[in-house]
């Protein structure tokens, strides 16, 4: 018998076996049926439905000459610095839309750490990536009606010119006026006009470092509705990133110090080099760094806990209003991870600035947090205070969390782990993605999604359990 028979032999039993015929029913059927495999022309299907809905996407974010109207808000509550509303990020894929942030709605209050956490592949990076902009497009998109309102400090313009800020003497008849004084070129030398007069300029406010002072006042963004070009504007200077593998995040070619003294030269308006020179000086002093060490030098002739911090000074450089750090301790050992930390909480003090922490690490989270935004498969499914979470867990999948981490006090032959695994992101189920693996469930966990519920003024909670208790006390 041939090889080609043989095949068709193996083809007809398999089809007359009752496993068989299930297998090739899902191997040559749409995905319709959730067992992730899909036909060629499913798949064109899919993918020409996902090139038009990025075209949408895409051509929004790269417009030009937009009116601010069509971005600017209002904070709901004008103590917090960054508000997430109905966030939705989802990832265009040929396989099926990928649903990475699902609904998500949390703040960040004015000067507190908000600690996000969950485990790998929950959205929590994505959402911070969501607020940078920096979702890997042209995949991946923020969903029409995401709104992401971010406080922010611009400068004032005037006939399409930043307004200086001028210092002030006073006269000899004790009037004040604005310092005056001679204009010089390069050399030193006073500049003079045609007719051989001297040229006159105002004498422009500086900060310590040499660097000019402008005019700002505060305007509110919908950063969802932001076209890309004014994004750069807030990106980077006030709104930073500390990524989680510094090696990664430094160009190698470059030294140290041009790659933190481009940051101010971009960023901050009227720098020089020798003003951005000694910006960098200050931050890396800051970070604990003695400049004159580093700054020449390239990022692989330093150690992983150094390359951290030099990071660190790299998003000080502006002052930004928001720190984000994506898992800022997960590439250093544990005597270094105290010393980032630290560094991250007496800075923020320092520059009233606010955190966005991101981590799987309870750890980290209880010594650093103010608030806990608990995620799990592109959701927010507890928050609260940093007490509340902790003292009294409520949701199951964050008990199962605390109950994952090793204890000093106890001896156990096996660690906790939460049993089963994460549902497919893009045939996400219409109940609680929790429900097959939490040990709590109930009838009600088979209808639709739980909604958030107040179970007390600073905890929050999306969980049927507590929903049942709530409807009760409300004598529903």
């Amino acid at each position: 018998m041939s090889d080609e028979k043989e095949k068709k032999s193996l083809v007809k039993r398999l089809f007359k076996n009752e496993e068989g015929s299930a297998f090739f029913q899902r191997l040559f059927k749409s995905n319709k049926d959730k067992s992730g495999f899909i036909s060629g022309k499913e798949s064109r299907r899919i993918s020409k439905a996902n090139s038009k809905i990025i075209k949408q996407y895409e051509a929004q974010k790269k417009r030009k000459n937009v009116s601010e109207s069509e971005y600017v808000t209002e904070m709901k509550d004008p103590k917090n610095i960054v508000e997430f509303e109905n966030l939705h990020t989802y990832f265009f894929t040929d396989a099926g839309t990928v649903k990475a942030v699902g609904g998500v709605t949390f703040s960040v209050p004015q000067g507190a750490t908000v600690g996000v956490v969950g485990e790998s592949g929950c959205g929590k990076s994505v959402t911070a990536f969501s607020l940078m902009q920096l979702v890997a497009a042209p995949t991946g998109q923020i969903i029409e009606g995401s709104e992401i309102r971010f406080r922010s400090t611009v400068y004032k313009e005037q006939d399409g010119q930043k307004v200086p800020i001028y210092e002030y003497e006073t006269d000899e008849n004790g009037a004040e006026k604005i310092k005056e004084r001679q204009k010089l070129d390069k050399r030193g030398v006073p500049l003079r006009d045609k007719q051989g007069s001297v040229l006159i300029e105002k004498v422009q406010k500086t900060d310590h470092n040499g660097i000019p002072l402008f005019e700002t006042e505060e305007k509110v963004y919908n950063v969802a509705k932001m076209p890309t070009e004014i994004m750069r504007k807030i990106r980077g200077r006030e709104i930073a990133m500390i990524f989680q593998e510094p090696m990664t995040s430094l160009n190698p070619i470059f030294t140290i110090g041009d790659q933190l003294d481009e940051v101010v030269l971009l960023h901050i308006p009227g720098a020089t080099k020798e003003s951005a020179k000694k910006r960098t000086y200050e931050m890396l002093k800051l970070v604990g760094i003695i400049p004159e060490n580093v700054y020449k030098r390239y990022p692989h002739e330093l150690s992983g806990g150094m390359r951290q911090r030099v990071m660190i000074a790299m998003v000080l450089a502006c002052t930004p209003k928001l720190i984000i750090a994506d898992e800022p301790t997960t590439a250093l050992d544990v005597t270094i991870q105290a010393q980032i930390l630290d560094l991250l909480r007496d800075i923020k003090d320092q520059i009233s600035g606010s955190i966005m922490l991101i981590t799987h690490d309870l750890g980290v989270i209880a010594e650093m947090a103010d608030f806990v935004v608990v995620m799990y498969a592109g959701r927010i499914i507890e928050m609260g205070t940093a007490k509340d979470v902790f003292d009294k867990p409520m949701h199951p999948y964050t008990i199962g969390l605390q109950k994952s981490k090793p204890s000093v006090n106890k001896q156990v032959d096996r660690l906790y782990s939460i049993p089963g695994n994460v549902p497919n992101p893009i045939n996400m189920p219409a109940h609680c993605y929790f429900k097959g693996r939490c040990e709590k469930r109930i009838a009600a966990c088979d209808g639709e999604y739980p909604c958030i519920i107040d179970v007390s003024s600073t905890h929050k909670v999306a969980c049927h359990l507590y929903m049942d208790e709530n409807t009760a006390k409300e004598g529903k």
